[in-house]
């Protein structure tokens, strides 16, 4: 579904990004692993269009989106959840919604009531200001504005950041069922290795902005580097 063939991003003259390659694959859990500057946010940047690489090309479904601008990849199918969940919260939680899903205006009812399916408490707050929820609502909010425009693929920042550590299992449990129930196909950045390679199919480690280990959830586990730096063991 996805695939990044040797890029390279930068932020002014400093290289975030090198030479990066990676897949995911229709219908998976892809956890991107990295301490804080590996260049994880980076990744998901490019991949929504946020950044655009120096060198390389991005592709999705075989399309070549490098260069395309943002809400084209919106349409076509990739929607990102921001690290900080970045609501807006001034706005109810029933106008967030409705802003996510202004590429699929004629859907706003029918995924609405997907949306209250999943996370039913959203419904109780419809008429809430966003900015009074809390942090574990705002994640469940960010998520499901995201999923309004009916993504393909969905790009997740650090959605554990910030929260207690029930919330973080209630969250990873949401991703997961979005994922076995709704289809899609979820690439997740994230510190939290642990919780990370329980609900993911494969996953890699960015350290400076390289790949430098990739492979199943399972075989990650095993990986000496991953479990002295990320598992505690």
């Amino acid at each position: 579904m996805l695939k990044l063939e040797g890029i390279d991003v930068y932020y002014d003259s400093i290289q975030a990004l090198r030479n990066l390659s990676l897949e995911v694959r229709e219908g998976e859990i892809y956890a991107l692993l990295g301490a804080n500057g590996a260049g994880k946010t980076t990744t998901l940047k490019a991949i929504s269009g946020l950044l655009i690489p120096r060198k390389g090309r991005i592709y999705f479904q075989n399309e070549d989106i490098t260069f395309l601008p943002i809400e084209e990849r919106v349409k076509r199918g990739i929607s990102q959840v921001p690290e900080g969940r970045r609501v807006f919260g001034k706005l109810t939680v029933e106008e967030n919604l409705l802003l996510g899903g202004w590429t699929k205006e004629r859907e706003i009812k029918k995924n609405l009531e997907i949306i209250f399916s999943l996370f039913p408490v959203l419904k109780q707050r419809l008429r809430q200001l966003a900015g009074t929820l809390s942090g574990g609502e705002q994640q469940m909010l960010s998520i499901a504005r995201a999923l309004m425009s009916e993504p393909r693929l969905l790009l997740l920042d650090e959605p554990s950041l910030g929260l207690a550590p029930l919330l973080v299992r209630d969250i990873f449990h949401y991703i997961r069922e979005i994922n076995e129930e709704r289809g899609v196909t979820i690439l997740v950045v994230e510190q939290n290795a642990h919780m990370a390679l329980q609900i993911a199919h494969r996953g890699g480690l960015l350290q400076q902005g390289e790949l430098i280990l990739e492979g199943s959830a399972d075989e990650l586990k095993n990986m000496e580097l991953v479990k002295s730096a990320y598992l505690g063991g």
